[in-house]
């Protein structure tokens, strides 16, 4: 758990490339404006003969600060990686936050490397740390119905 998980900072995206079994720094998610993050694809990246985008719609390989879509906070294939309503939850119950609605920031930092996707979020552009969490059946429905009461 991070010391302050409740305030917004920067966040490192990692991805893996096709046919590869290590992720690569993929860019940087920042928050520009109260409600607004913009993405920045790593310079490293760009310079990788292998790099895709992440998205081209709303992330295509350039270099600049991506302003979410019209409509949106942030863009919507980098909110997709981010935990569902329950994962909010989930997270928010483990850091103790009560009522208080978390920064997707936390959400993403706080979540597991071992999810669906080739995306993942990290505190550093250079050290990639999997954040890897497992239980067992009986402990999952444990705290699914804590979580539901």
């Amino acid at each position: 758990m991070t010391s302050d998980p409740f305030r917004a900072r920067r966040v490192f995206v990692w991805t893996w490339l096709p046919g590869e079994s290590q992720p690569v720094i993929a860019g940087a998610v920042d928050r520009v404006e109260a409600a607004r993050l913009d993405f920045t694809y790593a310079r490293s990246y760009l310079d990788n003969e292998n790099a895709i985008s992440l998205y081209t719609p709303e992330l295509p390989l350039r270099r600049g600060a991506h302003e979410p879509l019209d409509g949106l906070t942030i863009a919507a294939c980098l909110r997709d990686a981010t935990p569902d309503s329950w994962g909010e939850r989930v997270i928010g119950n483990r850091l103790g936050a009560g009522d208080r609605e978390l920064s997707i920031e936390t959400y993403m930092l706080e979540s597991g490397s071992n999810r669906f996707g080739a995306i993942d979020f990290q505190e550093s552009a250079s050290d990639y740390r999997p954040r890897l969490a497992t239980a067992s059946l009986d402990e999952l429905y444990d705290a699914a119905e804590a979580l539901r009461a």
